[in-house]
């Protein structure tokens, strides 16, 4: 999806670097071509408001990535200096007894995903006010950026794309859960 040479090849599928000489992803197995683009370059995030919290549980917050429906989302660093994108749940959803209780499932039930093609859940917390739960994060474009930065995706980068997501979703559905805001900007 980059067609500027602003890193070193990565896999589409998963993000690994590879050599860019074809065959297969060393981490996820994934067909990996040899016209594979270099990586995106970081995306820009905004910083954080007076609003914002500058913690949540041991995680220190650095940007924020977004805002949707349910909350908001940051980069933050845990005790082990990892980046994780932590979503922070809205108040007024944090605090309706039927949400809560729909959370604390969905937090076990992402905790069972075990898939390449879907983000690591790292930590959370059911019991605070607000809940939060903390993420893998994967630094990069979205589809929506990627397709107005560079333009429609090639057949072959449709196809690696359209399997590395079919492939995450069933995962994800494995674990009875259904991703409720699936877009190109997400």
């Amino acid at each position: 999806m980059n067609d500027r040479n602003s890193g070193p090849p990565r896999c589409e599928a998963c993000g690994e670097e590879t050599d860019g000489n074809g065959g297969s992803c060393g981490e996820c197995g994934s067909p990996v071509s040899e016209s594979m683009p270099a990586a995106p370059e970081p995306r820009r995030l905004d910083s954080l408001t007076a609003d914002d919290p500058s913690s949540v549980g041991p995680y220190r917050l650095a940007a924020r990535i977004g805002v949707g429906g349910m909350g908001n989302v940051y980069l933050a660093y845990g005790p082990d200096d990892r980046p994780a994108a932590i979503k922070v749940v809205k108040s007024d959803l944090s605090g309706q007894p039927e949400f809560r209780s729909r959370f604390a499932r969905e937090v076990r039930a992402m905790r069972s995903i075990q898939s390449p093609f879907a983000v690591e859940i790292r930590d959370a917390d059911d019991k605070s006010d607000p809940q939060w739960i903390a993420m893998e994060y994967v630094a990069g474009e979205n589809l929506a950026e990627a397709v107005q930065r560079s333009g429609p995706l090639e057949p072959e980068q449709v196809r690696h794309f359209a399997a590395s997501l079919a492939e995450g979703i069933g995962a994800i559905h494995q674990a009875g859960l259904v991703h409720r805001d699936l877009k190109p900007s997400n």
